[in-house]
């Protein structure tokens, strides 16, 4: 019964007599929405209105098919009954290497029967055209069902009911097979909302080609007069089809090529936003200097669709061509941040010679603000600055997604985009051992390769050359279109109000990305069965923690079940969400996009242009860093005279870096509380640089800039650092009082709530009430009840972090609850420690992808270190050993040539506090200053100092992996081994760093060519470094988490 089982579940009528006898398919769906079944009865109920006992009923078959598609159901029937069309030679002979294409065969074939009899009426049609489009349905057919295929391959050779010899004999006979009437029989029958998903795809394509060729043979006299094509004389070579997603019934832009060599565009979609973009450019180039002048493709406006001019990658004949590119990159940035323009991402431009052209304008107006509950934050108000900035364009590089992949360096697509071969942050099924019987899908990380075939780069000498030399004649261009914005303001919104007032325009509502990836899993065999079970799984929808109306949920869900990509649109005169030609949410936006855009231009001003080309740099900078980008020469053999008074010097540098933070704060509506937009680095991910907010944590964010102002303000008495750390601490401690009720948090110490909880005792202790020590305490004791959930264990983002900021707390406040805490936490660590089954006597702690790292804040190193302090208070005679067997597996790394530690699965060898040998001090200093005696740890104490004072300075100046961090260490070891020649050389470190403070402009980059204002990486840890070098005594130690010293 495929139609029944086919059927969505608005098509579905449930007998309401039955009494559903299971509740296992609910238990089932429950686990895919989080396992909080009033959540999942709410989504049901508002999306579908079908009760929760009511998928039992779905399950046991207890309900009929009401209404299905008119046109779906004479497919099904007219499908089941049509006989083999044979198209020619050439095209079978090429369409028959693809795989599983014997299976696919037929379901070709009845479209192209179909479509050939509708183009045969038109003279310039020929069936050669027709390969690239059949090409492009067998991949359409291919992605749907290629997985429930490799499935069922599997299932007949675990059978065994495949003939053959070898694996290549059983696979051709599996195709054989899968080409007959009996297993189309059997597909469509257990199949069945796949069966109907391929069959709505033949629907789509044949109705989509014959629309093309029909507009082809009705506008050929203007295609002839606007572009130079005569279809009767050009011969059409080919139709290429899904040149971008697809959306409404499958249709995707396309090309279409004619001899000799001519080429052009067809979108079936309104183009009117793109003629008001050529008249507002025309009028634009009317009154600008010609290096601003920007290019306007030719169209054919037809309304509900259109042609467009092929733009073609062409090369620029002179670098003075090639400036101009950058300089009109910069004019057309300006023009689309006015129109509140996105998604111009590397596949929406196309470099042509001088010009950068966009080929894809339906996404100006972009209206960002729905109607929400205000949020006067001062984290919000610089998330909003963000989102509406210059980035929010998709030109500026950007980094996209989230991944586990410790190699991940992060994804940019944006249409200045220069990477090639990007690590994809998701795993993509790959298929393995290909034309086989054993042929299956296995999950890969994946490269994407952006540039080889795309054209948003110009091309100078046969090269393609990157923004990176021609950021500032970029900028030049931006802030030149800018000031021309400004000096005609009001003409210029009058025009744009008369041109674009009654465009239509896309609204982006979710990333594609994420419609693809719901796309991709609702594939999988299981999903494919039923109909209602597919409808069901895109319900996910509604787990969005934005909250969106259930009427975009339903449409959304509309579409995805076609396997179109959801689309809204709206006229930029209107406030409404339009789908599918009809309202789906009235008032949707507080103001129409045309309203926001004019009101953006009127809004312009030079303070604003300043700001915007602060975030380009500072997004050209996070792009751009590299580890050698802030290297100085720093010699700890240079003499320098140890008498000399420079303290007061460190003390006023700390405070230039102090005035400077305060200048570039962003204040929330109350006045209560203070945000930063800077370049932000993972604590976990050194690699993965953009621009953020800063959020709540020690590392990158407002834990430690408070820690900084606080101790700033102990140290020179003024009240505006006293201001700026409470200003800064505020928005961490509202979300300390409700840890307890967040259902997932980060406890990671310098990544999470841990170091925040540990900065907040710094301030509390500081403060003459302490009056948060309740709060420090029961917040603890939440991240303890919680390690269960650390699989990283490290200093940096896991378990042994928590221990080193409980021992921190039990010294500062003597609460002997914290003890109970940390004899809980140290169990934990000592519970999950790994011993190698392949090298008895070594210990180390399985991390991400199963790697043991062996550095300080990433690695063993730390792990132990905060084990073996904490023994002086738990005494747990586990620990020791432990530590004996640690320091084995991470001496077995020990390089000797080198007197470093080579990372795990690395050659190379690091030189700071995360990894290397400054690190590795640092635990063994810790370690002895912990009374652990161990026979090889002076060799590693001096082996690591030596490499420690030789090789880690001068590459940056940062606490994380830079000079202020190995210095801390190096005056730490100093003091404990009572090493003068080691202090001279801390001494003479810190005057350099001093001196280089007051001549290198600290503004422009901290750590690899950045600008960060957070602890680890940016200036707060400067500033830091230098009070340390004002006040070694009274300022802690933040890699060591040091407690309260005053």
């Amino acid at each position: 019964m495929p139609v029944k089982h086919s059927a969505f579940i608005d098509e579905i009528k449930i007998n309401d007599n039955i009494v559903p006898d299971s509740t296992d398919y609910i238990h089932y769906w429950k686990r895919t929405f989080g396992n909080d079944e009033n959540k999942f009865k709410k989504i049901l109920k508002d999306i579908s209105g079908i009760p929760l006992a009511n998928l039992s009923k779905l399950d046991q078959d207890e309900y009929n098919v009401q209404e299905i598609d008119a046109l779906l159901s004479l497919t099904f029937s007219e499908f089941d009954s049509f006989q083999t069309y044979e198209y020619s030679p050439t095209i079978e002979e090429k369409l028959s290497k693809l795989t599983f294409y014997g299976f696919f065969k037929k379901f070709m074939c009845y479209s192209f029967s179909k479509v050939h009899q509708s183009l045969n009426t038109y003279s310039f049609f020929e069936e050669s055209q027709l390969l690239a489009p059949l090409e492009y349905m067998y991949k359409r057919l291919y992605e749907l069902s290629h997985k429930t295929l490799i499935l069922e391959l599997n299932i007949q050779r675990v059978l065994g009911n495949l003939k053959g010899e070898t694996p290549e004999e059983r696979y051709t006979h599996f195709c054989s097979y899968i080409s007959t009437n009996e297993f189309l029989v059997y597909f469509k029958d257990t199949y069945s909302a796949l069966y109907r998903t391929m069959l709505t795809t033949l629907i789509y394509w044949s109705n989509n080609i014959t629309t093309l060729y029909y507009n082809l043979e009705q506008d050929k006299a203007q295609i002839q007069e606007n572009f130079n094509i005569d279809i009767q004389t050009n011969k059409l070579i080919t139709v290429t089809l899904g040149l971008g997603d697809e959306h409404n019934d499958g249709k995707t832009v396309s090309l279409l090529e004619f001899l000799p060599n001519m080429k052009l565009i067809y979108k079936p979609r309104s183009i009117g936003v793109e003629a008001a973009f050529n008249d507002l450019t025309a009028w634009i180039n009317n009154q600008v200097n010609d290096k601003a002048q920007l290019y306007s493709p030719k169209i054919i406006d037809k309304h509900s669709y259109g042609w467009v001019e092929y733009i073609e990658n062409i090369e620029c004949q002179t670098e003075e061509q090639l400036k101009s590119f950058y300089f009109k990159m910069g004019s057309l940035l300006g023009v689309l941040y006015s129109l509140n323009a996105v998604d111009f991402h590397y596949e929406n431009i196309i470099a042509m010679g001088e010009y950068p052209v966009p080929i894809d304008l339906e996404s100006l107006f972009h209206h960002a603000k729905i109607l929400e509950e205000k949020d006067g934050s001062a984290h919000n108000k610089a998330l909003n600055l963000i989102n509406r900035s210059v980035r929010s364009t998709g030109i500026i590089p950007f980094l996209a997604f989230n991944s586990d992949n410790p190699n991940y360096k992060g994804l940019d697509l944006s249409g200045l985009s220069d990477k090639n071969d990007q690590l994809y942050p998701l795993k993509v099924p790959s298929i393995e051992s290909k034309n086989t019987d054993v042929m299956h899908i296995d999950a890969k990380y994946t490269f994407v390769k952006v540039n080889e075939f795309e054209k948003n780069k110009p091309i100078f000498k046969g090269e393609k050359v990157s923004y990176k030399d021609h950021v500032d004649v970029m900028i030049d261009g931006f802030k030149y279109i800018y000031e021309w914005i400004l000096s005609n303001k009001q003409q210029y919104s009058n025009y744009v109000s008369d041109k674009f007032k009654n465009t239509i325009v896309r609204m982006i509502l979710r990333p594609t990305a994420v419609y693809g990836e719901l796309l991709r899993k609702s594939k999988h065999p299981d999903f494919l069965q039923k109909g209602y079970t597919r409808d069901i799984y895109f319900h996910t929808l509604a787990l969005d923690p934005e909250n969106k109306p259930k009427e975009v949920i339903k449409s959304e869900k509309t579409d995805l079940l076609n396997d179109d990509i959801p689309y809204f649109y709206t006229t930029v005169s209107s406030n409404h969400l339009y789908h599918r030609e009809q309202i789906c949410v009235q008032n949707f936006f507080e103001s129409s996009p045309l309203e926001a855009v004019v009101s953006k231009i009127n809004d312009l001003n030079i303070v604003d242009c300043s700001q915007q080309i602060r975030i380009m740099r500072m997004s050209f900078l996070a792009h751009s860093a590299t580890f050698g980008a802030n290297e100085q020469t720093i010699d700890p053999y240079l003499k320098v005279n140890i008498h000399a008074n420079k303290s007061k010097e460190f003390l006023t540098e700390a405070s230039h870096i102090g005035d400077y933070l305060i200048a570039n704060a962003i204040e929330g509506d109350n006045q209560s509380d203070f945000c930063w937009i800077s370049t932000v680095i993972s604590a976990s991910n050194e690699y993965k640089w953009d621009i953020y907010p800063v959020d709540l944590d020690l590392y990158n964010g407002l834990s430690g800039i408070s820690l900084f102002f606080s101790y700033l303000y102990h140290l020179t008495g003024k009240q505006d650092y006293k201001i700026t750390a409470e200003k800064s601490i505020n928005p961490v401690i509202n979300s300390l009082q409700t840890l307890s009720e967040q259902r997932m948090f980060n406890i990671g110490t310098f990544s999470g709530v841990t170091g925040s909880i540990y900065a907040l005792n710094h301030i509390n202790q500081l403060s003459q009430t302490k009056q948060y020590e309740q709060l420090i305490l029961d917040s603890m004791r939440t991240v303890v009840g919680r390690l269960s959930q650390d699989k990283v264990f490290d200093i940096i983002d896991g378990t042994a972090g928590v221990v080193g900021v409980l021992i921190s707390l039990y010294k500062n406040s003597g609460n002997k609850e914290y003890l109970k805490l940390l004899t809980q936490a140290s169990e934990y660590l000592i519970n999950t420690a790994y011993y190698h089954p392949e090298k008895e006597g070594y210990v180390s702690w399985k991390q991400r992808d199963d790697i043991s790292w062996i550095g300080y804040s990433h690695g063993t190193a730390g792990i132990i270190t905060a084990l073996v302090a904490a023994n002086q208070y738990i005494n747990n005679t586990n620990i020791l050993e432990l530590a004996d067997r640690v320091l084995s597996y991470e001496n077995s790394f020990y390089d000797s040539k080198h007197k470093n530690w080579k990372l795990p699965s690395k050659e190379n060898h690091s030189v700071a506090w995360c990894h290397g040998a400054p690190g590795i001090l640092l635990s063994r200093v810790m370690l002895k200053e912990s009374n652990y005696e161990n026979s090889i740890i002076d060799q590693n104490i001096y082996a690591a100092l030596d490499t420690t004072i030789d090789k880690s300075f001068g590459h940056n100046r940062s606490l994380c992996h830079g000079d202020f961090g190995n210095l801390d260490i190096l005056l730490y070891a100093a003091k404990v081994l009572q090493d003068k020649t080691a202090y001279e050389r801390a001494h003479s470190i810190g005057i350099q760093l001093l001196e280089s403070s007051k001549t290198h402009n600290w503004k422009n980059g901290v750590s690899t060519g950045t600008e960060s204002f957070g602890l680890m990486t940016g200036l707060s840890g400067i500033g830091v470094g230098l009070l340390q070098q004002y006040d070694y005594n009274s300022i802690p130690s933040i890699l060591r988490l040091e407690e309260v010293k005053i």
